[in-house]
């Protein structure tokens, strides 16, 4: 049996303002979430990470996955704000244990009144995909302004690890749009790019955009976001990266493909050409 929408909605009874931010790896939602959460706008976060059973936000014991959900909903209410970041299979997941479970739901936003999105969105996938790469073979994900111990910023170079988080980032916003287009939802763009390089114009736009007065709160994105910028930092291992990776790309289709890539490129050619992932 399922639960009744309107049970459920007394969990957010006290919640006067809702937004959620839509983003893809490694486009800067950490420290747009750290920012608006210095101005009082709730404490967005990654609540529905799955599986929940192993979601550090997930307070319940209960086994059951719409028991867990509730509790992550619970974790993200700071009243008189919900607030919440999600990459969209974050949100698909989420919306099918609420459709088999919640009678009456159509989709997430109708949850609340005046449910406002964010789409933080980077210009330049190759620097988003360089960063993940490095970030995952790092195993640092975000860097503290007050981080102590030296960051190793070594990184092995891999082409195709690079190239498949292309693939993946590009997956996110196309179906990002898709979303969007048939829930007739006209999410608030944020252009990663000039949140660093135009944070005040930025910032006051998405605080006006939910509704309040931008005068009212001192925009330093620099200064309340809390994270380092490995690429700011670093550039020179960015810089070397992109510049093999830009060149390796624009090799491909050339007749000495195979001597410089080998086997990694036999592997990724069969993958496509003889569709691996149906065996």
């Amino acid at each position: 049996m399922k639960f009744d929408k309107k049970n459920f909605l007394h969990y957010f009874s006290d919640i006067q303002w809702s937004y959620s931010i839509a983003f893809g790896m490694r486009s800067g939602s950490s420290a747009l979430a750290n920012t608006l959460h210095s101005f009082g706008f709730g404490k967005p976060a990654e609540y529905f990470q799955y599986p929940y059973e192993n979601n550090p936000y997930c307070t319940t014991d209960d086994t059951d996955t719409f028991s867990r959900a509730v509790a992550l909903f619970q974790s993200a209410l700071h009243p008189p704000f919900y607030a919440v970041k999600m990459t969209y299979d974050h949100l698909s997941r989420l919306e099918d244990v609420l459709r088999r479970n919640c009678e009456g739901f159509t989709n997430y936003s109708s949850l609340f009144s005046n449910h406002k999105w964010l789409r933080l969105q980077r210009n330049d996938k190759i620097a988003q995909a360089i960063s993940w790469h490095i970030a995952e073979g790092r195993g640092l994900w975000h860097i503290p302004k007050d981080y102590k111990e030296t960051f190793n910023t070594e990184c092995g170079y891999d082409f195709f690890s690079i190239l498949s988080k292309l693939f993946y980032i590009y997956q996110n916003e196309v179906t990002w749009d898709e979303y969007f287009n048939l829930n007739n939802i006209t999410p608030y763009i944020i252009p990663y790019e000039d949140l660093k390089i135009n944070s005040v114009n930025v910032l006051g736009g998405i605080i006006e955009y939910l509704g309040f007065d931008k005068s009212k709160y001192p925009i330093d994105f620099d200064d309340v976001s809390g994270l380092v910028n490995l690429a700011d930092q670093y550039p020179s291992v960015y810089q070397s990266i992109r510049s093999r990776f830009c060149n390796d790309l624009l090799k491909i289709g050339r007749e000495n493909n195979y001597i410089e890539f080998g086997k990694p490129l036999d592997n990724w050619n069969v993958f496509f050409q003889q569709k691996l992932w149906q065996m």
